[in-house]
This record gives structure tokens, C-alpha cells and sequence, in this order.
């Protein structure tokens, strides 16, 4: 597979998993086993993948990936790209469900993800994290960004910018969806953004409360059994009419 953004070089990724894979050699046996799938990107080791039957738990098998994505053969080392000592991306599949690791977040974890990243995303990841280590990913960077400026805000605006929750920076975890591939859009975009909601409670496993300005959307997401908080748009004052002279 061959991808790139315009005007870079093309990025090379694959996975392997071959019978001479250098993660069967006796070094990495002797750790506990093998990884099902490697991650290469531009020729490099940059992740793993353990592939689980449909069904299984993937938060009890995170040990068996994080320990391929450190327990390396000193060939495969050679060929890698590492961050604190294992390989970045680390991924746990089971068919129906998909866990990600980003080595490059400020407080890596698994994270439930409906599709794989594109080669292009990885190799992007990779620039950035050689660019600035500390902020390499959407995280990182959400973590570092500067103090609003305020010069050309209204008071209203900057009220609910800096008054979200008055949580202290780095406190917030958000988090960006895919739809899944092969995902039809729904013909009322309404219909589209409240699917996705029920889809995000899902993945959260806890209440999701959808916030609008849209009557329509609010009563659309009451009727399928989300929490909606319906606000209201701020009352502008009419210019008061002046008459004109001589009447």
C-alpha cells in the first residue's frame, strides 16, 4: 500500500506475518510467545497487532501486546522505531471490536477505535513525534495550546470558552470518532448526528447528553432515548426606531 500526502514521499505500510517473522525467533519465545502482526511503516517496526477471536475481552489481553511491543529481538530492534523502549502503536482486534495505544500520547492507553488508522495517519505521527516528541499527537497538542486570546472575542464568547466546566488545562480527555468503513450517511443530517451520539454511548458505556440549539435535533434525540439539554439562543435588543423630522 502506497500513500502520501501531496508533495511528500509516498509511505510504505504493511503488516507481515510470516513463518520466518524475526518475532518467532527463540529470543522472543522465550519472552511468552509471538506477535500475530507486526506494523511496518517506510520499512521500519513502529507496532503490533494481537488478533483475538470475536468475543474476547480485549482489556485482558492489553499485557500480551504491550509485552511484543517491548520484548523486541535485537535484529527487529535494529529496524524499529521505539519510544521509552517499545514500539508505538499497539492494537488489540477481535473482529467486532478494536483497541489502540498510542505510545506518542501524554498518558498512553488503550482506547476503543471503530478502524484502524490509514498508513498515512501513522506515518504523520511519526513526523510530528521526530518534530516534537512532547506533542506529537491531537492530544499532545490539545494539552499545549496557548492561552486564549481574547483581543477579538466578545464578552459572551469568552465567558463560554474559558467557563467550560472550569476545568484546570490537561484535564480534559476528548476524543475524536471515525464512522466505521463502508458507513452510508442517513438522508436527514439530524437523523446522522443523533445516530452518532447512540453510537458514542455505546462505545462509552454511559449516558451521553446531547447539547443543541435545534429544536428539531432535540426532539430527534429525546425520541430515540438520549438526555438532550435544549438551549436557547440569546434575546437581541430591537434598535429602537428614531422618527425622522417633521413627522
Amino acid at each position: 500500500m502506497h500513500v502520501g500526502p501531496a508533495g511528500l514521499e509516498p509511505t510504505t505500510a504493511r503488516c507481515k506475518r510470516e513463518p520466518d517473522d524475526p518475532l518467532t525467533s527463540s529470543d522472543t519465545l522465550k519472552r511468552g510467545g509471538r506477535a500475530d502482526y507486526l506494523i511496518y511503516v517506510d520499512q521500519k517496526a513502529v507496532g503490533v497487532i494481537e488478533a483475538k477471536p470475536a468475543g474476547t475481552t480485549l482489556s485482558g489481553v492489553e499485557w500480551q501486546s504491550s509485552m511484543y511491543a517491548e520484548g523486541l529481538p535485537a535484529e527487529v530492534r535494529l529496524k524499529a522505531v521505539t519510544t521509552d523502549g517499545r514500539l508505538p502503536f499497539v492494537f488489540e482486534a477481535s473482529g467486532s471490536e478494536t483497541h489502540f495505544t498510542n505510545g506518542y500520547d501524554p498518558n498512553p492507553r488503550a482506547r476503543r477505535v471503530f478502524a484502524f488508522p490509514q498508513p498515512s495517519t501513522l506515518a504523520r505521527t511519526l513526523r510530528d513525534a521526530q518534530a516534537d516528541p512532547e506533542h506529537a499527537t491531537w492530544r499532545g497538542k490539545v494539552i499545549a495550546m496557548p492561552e486564549l486570546d481574547t483581543k477579538m472575542l466578545r464578552p459572551a464568547q469568552i465567558t463560554a470558552i474559558s467557563g467550560i466546566g472550569q476545568v484546570p488545562k490537561g484535564e480534559v480527555t476528548m476524543e475524536i470518532v471515525f464512522d466505521p468503513p463502508g458507513h452510508l450517511r442517513l438522508p436527514i443530517e439530524d437523523d446522522e448526528i443523533v445516530d452518532g451520539a447512540l453510537a458514542i454511548q455505546t462505545l462509552a458505556g454511559q449516558p451521553v447528553t446531547m447539547i443543541t440549539f435545534d429544536t428539531g435535533q432535540a426532539h430527534r434525540a429525546r425520541m430515540r432515548g438520549l438526555k438532550t439539554l435544549k438551549l436557547e439562543m440569546p434575546k437581541r435588543q430591537e434598535p429602537q426606531r428614531t422618527s425622522r423630522p417633521g413627522k
